[in-house]
């Protein structure tokens, strides 16, 4: 028997945090918080209704870019290329703004 779509998106979740946890043990979130993402089930509230607001309790916690970003070892030379090109990006975005008409 297939399982439901959100049934399943909440089974990935579960199965990528567990991952996380299982990869580093000391993971404080990015932002220097907990990777928690806790969700209580309020009277009357459906399952879909519980797993929208568990994805984004994730979603603003950064757990899964954090996942993304500790999948594979970067070398510390690709990072920091990585870092500059952001941070070329980033101010040429604001430059934009900086003109006159």
């Amino acid at each position: 028997m297939p399982l439901p779509g959100s049934l399943f998106n909440c089974l990935t979740l579960v199965y990528l945090l567990a991952r996380i946890n299982q990869s580093c043990h000391t993971y404080t979130g990015p932002k220097g918080g907990d990777n928690v993402a806790e969700v209580r089930l309020g009277d009357h509230e459906s399952f879909e209704e519980l797993l929208r607001r568990f994805s984004r309790k994730v979603q603003q916690a950064g757990i899964l870019s954090e996942y993304r970003r500790r999948e594979h070892f970067e070398k510390p030379s690709i990072a920091r290329k990585k870092k500059a090109a952001a941070k070329r990006r980033k101010s040429s975005r604001s430059s934009f703004g900086s003109f006159k008409a």
